[in-house]
């Protein structure tokens, strides 16, 4: 499990996702999240995903298929029209979806009609205000941050989500129990797999205009990051 898994699956943790529970993962993607919950819930619970692109819904449903996962089920529709006929949850949760929202205040606010009475609702964002942080010189990372910040910036994500976290969901209604915000820390032992996320998102990066193919060379990508890790003998935050 990478770092940004086990800080997910602290959050759900924290927010009461245990055996039994009823949770819904909003713009669930490519089911990474609903997996995780999934092993949370067990047997006795239930989780359903939803994202609006068929084909992340797709890959979610196989991996489920491959893993012969009973408790979990995909649907393809928009997260920010979800309406109460999917059903009534213990836990609502979202990773790096409120972040593409328009109007995230109405988007969090519709979301209580799926929600059970004293129910939760955990969002993980990714704020990209803070980083790149790094003491020694690193720039093929900070050059890969610059490519995925200007992606994201590019699709109309809000880049400083992490700090409107607290007004967003008091403006929807909700009272904020909890807020933590926690860095992904790469070092030449434990790396992080930018590489693929670069790989996943390779069509939006080219679509955005942040790099060409020569210039990410995606097949070296991973090597030539973990070479300039190891010759630093320094952390990138």
């Amino acid at each position: 499990m990478n770092q940004a898994d086990n800080f997910t699956s602290e959050l759900l943790i924290k927010a009461g996702v245990k055996k039994g529970s009823k949770v819904l993962d909003i713009g669930c993607g490519r089911g990474d999240v609903s997996l995780l919950a999934a092993d949370l819930v067990g047997s006795e619970g239930d989780v359903v995903g939803v994202d609006i692109d068929s084909g992340s819904i797709d890959v979610a449903r196989k991996k489920i298929n491959d893993l012969t996962i009973s408790n979990v089920s995909f649907y393809t529709t928009d997260a920010s029209k979800v309406s109460e006929t999917i059903g009534k949850f213990d836990v609502i949760v979202g990773r790096r979806v409120l972040m593409y929202q328009i109007k995230p205040v109405e988007f969090i606010r519709n979301l209580q009609k799926c929600l059970k009475k004293n129910g939760m609702i955990a969002f993980q964002e990714h704020d990209m205000e803070m980083v790149p942080s790094n003491t020694q010189p690193m720039p093929l990372h900070c050059k890969v941050q610059k490519w995925l910040r200007h992606t994201i910036s590019y699709e109309g994500a809000d880049t400083s989500i992490g700090f409107n976290l607290y007004d967003i969901f008091t403006k929807a209604g909700f009272k904020v129990k909890e807020m933590k915000a926690e860095p992904i820390i790469q070092t030449p032992i434990e790396p992080y797999n930018v590489a693929a996320i670069v790989e996943a998102i390779l069509p939006r990066i080219l679509a955005s205009n942040a790099a060409t193919k020569d210039e990410i060379e995606i097949e070296t990508l991973e090597a030539r990051l973990s070479e300039e890790r190891s010759k630093s003998n320094a952390i990138y935050r």
